[in-house]
């Protein structure tokens, strides 16, 4: 077939070659695929409307592979070895140019946008929290059990409730980590360490987003740690995201970091100790971990293994596995006011059965890792009220579902929203 293209201008019709679909005006263009290939020239009919489509007319015969731009901008290929490949054959093929509503940003350019991040028990209080009382009556009329409980809003980002949902999620998450690091040592003989890692991201990290806003931005840099880990073998982990590091320099040994968290945390003006910085902490149950150099190498992140007086050892027992999650959650980047989890589970650690007796030795864990570290003091909390909460509305006598006490009759016309 004959090389179509004449003066630099393509012309279809010219060519004697009839307009796709029955259009009557087209934008052609070319692509040259380099000097010496078997295709010279690739003509591109291309539809601007709504549904834009290009479609391959005509070229100078042949087999080729075209570059790696040509994908990226016409899409519609399968790859080959990362290459692209096309033949006289695909002639009047229509390939959909691949459409994106993302924009694209790098990390330095929206570090701003993580300055609405703020860790837990530093945001503002629910209405009413501490403050209003409930009372709850067992619907069992053979029953007269009754009881008045304080009201709380459960936020993460409450000065009251903050403090006790760092230590529920304290223990939650240590019990997960040891059931499977229990779990995968069942089957292996190798033995099953836990390990603590830390990924940063390079500053001319690539984010991809189709909203411009905070939220957006972590958890687009979720996908993008998670997508990283899975690649270095990592499957099953825990991880927490952190938006901020201190100012000072930056300090790997773990105890010195704690003091220097606690002393920041604990002063009003807290934002002036901190720089912004995303990040992640990952807790891991593995026998290897991939080196963090390799990582660097292939993808620029930097994964470092923190570790304690001996630098062979990440994570020593669970009291120190409890230690280290409460520190990290301690100041975990949190949203007011919006449903961003600041920590994630991945692989079978989302549905691996726990047995009770972990569940307790967790609990444990964290009134340990609270009274090591300090950074806040939260009310107590027990093996139930972490793990099952909703025992708490199940009548003691009779194992009726409590529910809330009814109005006065005087207030029920307005309790029921003015259909009494």
């Amino acid at each position: 077939m004959a090389n179509l293209s004449v003066g630099g201008v393509f012309s279809p019709l010219g060519c004697g070659l009839t307009h796709p679909y029955g259009k009557s005006t087209t934008l052609s263009s070319a692509v040259d695929l380099g000097v010496g290939s078997k295709f010279e020239t690739l003509i591109l009919w291309c539809d601007g409307g709504a549904t834009e489509r290009h479609i391959i007319l005509a070229g100078s015969g042949g087999f080729v592979e075209s570059p790696e731009s040509f994908w990226d901008f016409y899409g519609g290929r399968k790859r080959r070895r990362g290459r692209l490949k096309f033949s006289i054959w695909d002639v009047g093929v229509e390939y959909p140019k691949r459409k994106t509503t993302c924009s694209s940003y790098y990390l330095d350019e929206v570090l701003k946008e993580f300055d609405a991040f703020i860790p837990p028990a530093k945001g503002e209080k629910g209405d009413g929290c501490g403050e209003k009382t409930l009372e709850f009556v067992c619907p069992n009329p053979k029953c007269d059990y009754a009881r008045r409980e304080l009201a709380y809003c459960k936020k993460a980002t409450c000065p009251k409730c903050g403090t006790s949902w760092i230590k529920k999620a304290t223990a939650r998450i240590t019990a997960k980590l040891e059931t499977l690091r229990r779990y995968k040592q069942s089957f292996t003989r190798k033995h099953i360490r836990l390990h603590h890692l830390v990924l940063s991201p390079p500053m001319w990290e690539e984010i991809k987003v189709k909203e411009r806003n905070p939220k957006a931005f972590a958890d687009a840099l979720f996908r993008k740690a998670v997508k990283i880990l899975k690649r270095c073998g990592i499957k099953d982990f825990v991880i927490i995201f952190h938006p901020y590091r201190l100012a000072d320099a930056e300090i790997w040994d773990l105890e010195a970091e704690e003091r220097a968290w606690k002393n920041a945390l604990k002063s009003d003006d807290w934002r002036d100790k901190v720089k912004i910085y995303p990040h992640f902490h990952v807790f891991v149950a593995e026998h290897f971990i991939k080196g963090g150099k390799d990582v660097y190498d292939e993808y620029g992140w930097v994964l470092k293994r923190v570790t304690g007086r001996f630098e062979r050892v990440s994570i020593y027992d669970s009291e120190d596995l409890a230690k280290q999650v409460y520190y990290c959650l301690s100041h975990a980047g949190l949203l007011e006011n919006c449903g961003f989890r600041a920590y994630r589970y991945y692989g079978r650690i989302k549905n691996l059965k726990i047995k009770d007796e972990v569940k307790k030795d967790a609990v444990g864990c964290a009134h340990v890792a609270e009274a090591r570290i300090g950074i806040y003091e939260s009310p107590e909390c027990d093996f139930y009220t972490v793990f099952y909460p909703w025992l708490a509305l199940i009548c003691p006598k009779c194992g009726s579902k409590l529910i809330p006490k009814p109005p006065p009759e005087q207030d029920k016309h307005n309790y029921l929203g003015g259909r009494g």
